[in-house]
C-alpha cells in the first residue's frame, strides 16, 4: 500500500489546487486502494444512514 503523505496546511485555495494536482497520480491510487478495501463511503451509503436516521427520530419523537 502507497503510504500517503501528510497534507499540509495552505495559504489559498490556488496553492492547495497546485498540491492536489502535483500529487494527483498518487491521490488516484489512495483511492483505488480504498476503493478496494471497501473504505470508502458513497453518496447513496450516506443517504441511506441519514434516513435511518431520520426514520429513528421520528419513532422516537411519536413514543415521546
Amino acid at each position: 500500500m502507497i503510504e500517503k503523505p501528510n497534507i499540509p496546511k495552505f495559504e489559498s485555495e490556488a496553492e492547495e489546487a497546485e498540491w492536489w494536482y502535483q500529487h494527483r497520480e498518487e491521490t488516484a491510487q489512495w483511492m483505488e486502494e480504498a476503493a478496494a478495501a471497501g473504505q470508502t463511503t458513497t453518496l447513496a451509503n450516506v443517504l441511506e444512514r441519514a434516513m435511518l436516521l431520520h426514520e429513528a427520530l421520528r419513532r422516537e419523537e411519536r413514543a415521546g
